[in-house]
């Protein structure tokens, strides 16, 4: 009951707003004309090709990559990244280096977030070469890789993960300290995580190794234009961390009240359970975030808010229906039906509204038409002077198709039973046709038969029409019908006749009731 109750809800729910997204115009006719995937450009392909390089580096102690600075705007828009050493417009070059990012990460990951900076001395542990302690212990109890030296967790990221870190620490200390002491995600180590989820992003841009660049570059994705902007990526890093910290709460909710209230038993998230909350993390980004198709970083980040409501109402709905599951069942099905009946009400009354105004009117001219005099012929100047009539827009055309198929359903309808009735006029036809000759055959042996008695032997009383439809064999006795209002089809008195000259009373009364229960005439358009 609760997941029939669930489907029937979120189905009613999705089919009410397609079918009032379907009614409504576009807002432009870019909404018509662009596709939701589409190649990457060549800003995007810039970048891609940027972040590429960046997690095939291997990360190394003296690493340095440098390139001339030359103030172009490709350069410009990328200056702020996390991987470049500070003073790229003093020095001219733009610098990457191992050893910047590595004292960066330590110092705002490991140090700082920790110091007491009432007390105004920290010790930052940096040698005299100005590199951090390595091997260290706070490289696994606060940043959260699996040794003491953190260049071994870096083979999979290369650079890009551990400029990713960098950026986490420096402007997202916020989600870092969910992973910390006393945070909802606790239970996971934040550098390995942080890499996972770099891995996570890079095998959604095609980055990987095992992905040619051209065949990157050539394929259609659904949010290559977000990506022209190099935020997109810092963005998305974040996002997809937060999000993976929601599957953390939500599955430590599930455990730890749903499943417990229905009598099973069911240990807390623990790091053991990091590939399930992994796997759920990626389907959440690559289907409902990134495969919404977000154009830019804040309709992105508009979309996240968005799909976390919608976990955190389908969380509370499963724990609606642990704790009282008849009752819970109930309320859905009710919320499905009025949620039904008040999207078709809303469905119809938008419809009703926008049909006018996007109407077409439509002018035929019969070929053998009258041609209209010169009164109607002349043009004022004012009608000269009127815009053109306006284009048609998808609802009218909408309209018409309707109409239209309306129009042939209509047509089909009244062609249906045109032909039933000409089948059944034929099938009556051959079934009483031989009747009616028999009945016609034996009236005219009967009125010769008649006529020959009454030159012979008939009283002077006899009339005619006894003469011509009496039953000599009854002596003269005469049969008379009720006189009763015509009510019967065509043709049912002449076979009410026929059956009194075959001595058939019954049948005649049966026939003819049946005949009044069907007729052709009765039917209409509703009754298709």
């Amino acid at each position: 009951l609760n997941s029939f109750g669930l489907s029937a809800a979120s189905t009613a729910i999705g089919n009410s707003s397609r079918l009032i997204g379907n009614l409504l115009p576009k807002a432009s006719l870019q909404g018509f004309t662009q596709r939701k995937y589409a190649l990457p450009d060549k800003t995007v392909a810039s970048q891609v090709l940027m972040y590429r390089q960046l997690l095939h580096t291997k990360c190394r102690s003296g690493l340095r990559l440098s390139r001339a600075y030359q103030a172009t705007e490709a350069q410009k828009s990328v200056m702020h990244m996390p991987w470049w050493e500070q003073g790229i417009e003093e020095s001219g070059k733009m610098v990457i280096s191992y050893d910047n990012l590595i004292v960066r990460l330590w110092m705002n990951g490991a140090i700082m977030p920790f110091a007491d900076l009432t007390s105004g001395d920290v010790d930052t542990m940096i040698d005299e070469k100005g590199l951090p302690p390595i091997p260290h212990e706070y490289w696994v109890k606060r940043l959260g890789f699996q040794t003491p030296d953190p260049v071994t967790d870096f083979r999979s990221g290369g650079v890009l993960s551990l400029a990713m870190m960098v950026h986490m620490v420096e402007s997202s200390m916020t989600t870092v300290q969910r992973f910390q002491k006393c945070g909802d995600a606790e239970v996971l180590p934040f550098g390995i995580t942080c890499i996972n989820v770099t891995d996570m992003m890079a095998k959604f841009l095609m980055l990987a190794k095992s992905v040619d660049k051209m065949d990157a570059l050539l394929s259609q994705k659904p949010f290559w234009r977000m990506f022209a902007d190099p935020n997109a990526i810092l963005a998305s890093q974040e996002i997809a961390m937060n999000m993976l910290c929601d599957v953390v709460v939500e599955m430590n909710h599930e455990r730890c009240n749903i499943l417990k209230t229905q009598g099973e038993t069911q240990e807390p998230v623990t790091v053991f359970d990091f590939a399930e909350i992994l796997k759920k993390t990626e389907e959440r980004v690559q289907y409902d975030l990134l495969g919404a198709g977000p154009k830019t970083v804040d309709e992105m980040k508009s979309i996240a808010n968005r799909l976390k409501l919608k976990y955190k109402t389908a969380l509370e709905a499963r724990e609606a229906a642990a704790l009282n599951p008849q009752n819970f069942g109930e309320k859905t099905m009710t919320g499905a039906k009025d949620a039904v009946t008040g999207a078709k009400s809303v469905a119809v009354n938008v419809f009703e509204k926008i049909k006018p105004s996007f109407a077409i009117r439509k002018t035929s001219t019969d070929a053998g038409a009258t041609p209209p005099s010169a009164e109607k012929v002349a043009i004022s100047t004012s009608s000269l002077s009127s815009p053109p009539p306006p284009e048609k827009s998808a609802v009218a055309e909408a309209t018409e198709s309707v109409e239209k198929s309306a129009a042939k359903v209509a047509e089909a309808a009244r062609a249906s039973f045109a032909t039933a009735s000409s089948t059944l006029a034929s099938a009556s036809q051959s079934l009483f046709s031989p009747l009616s000759k028999t009945a016609k055959s034996l009236a005219e042996e009967t009125q010769k038969a008649a006529s020959s008695f009454s030159e012979k032997q008939a009283p002077a009383d006899l009339t005619p029409d006894l003469m011509s439809f009496g039953d000599a064999s009854q002596e003269n006795k005469t049969k008379t019908r009720p006189s009763t209002t015509n009510t019967k089809p065509d043709g049912a008195d002449a076979i009410a006749e026929a059956f009194d000259l075959l001595d058939m009373p019954n049948a005649d009364d049966q026939l003819i009731s049946g005949l009044d229960n069907f007729s052709i005439g009765d039917f209409d358009d509703d009754d298709v």
